[in-house]
């Protein structure tokens, strides 16, 4: 079945929240709107980041600063061979270092022995920090700067570009979600539907467009019937939110572009 775009409405946002275990929405929202709520978003993710690794930086300086002095502490008396196990309760010692104690209190009883290994264990503590940082720090930017759930959609309307016996008065109105990620053509913005573009459709694609049930638009029509398929010649489709993929898998299915 050949297809020609008849309307195209603006690209559209909607953005998801989830409060209290129930899901609420805002919007539709125009693309200027959403551009300048998605700067403000990654400004205040930018600035959250800068904390974050600021604050580490601080820990791992404070853990620089235990080794150096416990180092400077056992000097020449601290030389473990490699088959010597590292004791069981230097861990606990930096645990209450890191818990808050003071560190003249903490160090004032140890022996220079435990004082070589619990730097020795502290530059390895610094080794997993840096090397986790990155990890770290996104794992708490989704707690206090969490990722937008905001989608992209799009109306058409549609119809027969060509009928054999008669004037082609079959329609289409199709919402296309996450239509940000769709591109057609090479070059061209994502998204991006014209006036007049031809596209090719199988008939077993619009069928299931044609089936899928009405109730978001509100219109009105037989409770018995989840399309208007059986009262008019008139084919209309809404793809719902609840169809994230076979809304894009329909649209690529159903769409080859005819130059």
């Amino acid at each position: 079945m050949n297809l020609i775009v008849t309307k195209v409405y603006p690209i559209a946002f909607l953005e998801f929240f989830e409060e209290n275990g129930k899901k609420r929405r805002e919007g539709p929202r125009k693309e200027k709107e959403e551009l300048l709520l998605q700067d403000q978003w990654m400004k205040r993710r930018e600035k959250e980041q800068a904390r974050l690794r600021s604050e580490l930086e601080d820990k791992i300086n404070i853990y620089e600063d235990w080794a150096d002095r416990l180092e400077r502490r056992s000097g020449s008396h601290f030389h473990p061979t490699e088959d010597d196990p590292q004791p069981n309760h230097i861990e606990d010692i930096f645990d209450e270092l890191d818990g808050g104690k003071e560190f003249s209190v903490v160090t004032a009883r140890i022996s220079l022995t435990e004082a070589g290994w619990l730097a020795r264990f502290i530059r390895d503590k610094i080794a997993q920090e840096r090397a986790q940082i990155g990890e770290e720090i996104e794992r708490d930017l989704k707690h206090v700067c969490p990722p937008r759930d905001v989608r992209s959609f799009r109306v058409l309307f549609m119809k027969d570009a060509c009928s054999i016996r008669k004037p082609s008065q079959r329609t289409a109105e199709i919402t296309v979600w996450d239509v940000m990620s769709l591109s057609f053509d090479e070059g061209k913005q994502a998204g991006n539907f014209a006036e007049g573009q031809r596209f090719l459709r199988m008939d077993e694609t619009w069928r299931r467009l044609a089936h899928i049930p009405l109730y978001e638009k509100g219109l009105e029509m037989d409770p018995h019937q989840d399309s208007l398929r059986s009262q008019t010649n008139l084919y209309v489709a809404v793809i719902p939110f609840s169809c994230s993929v076979d809304s894009v898998v329909i649209i690529r299915l159903a769409t080859e572009c005819i130059r």
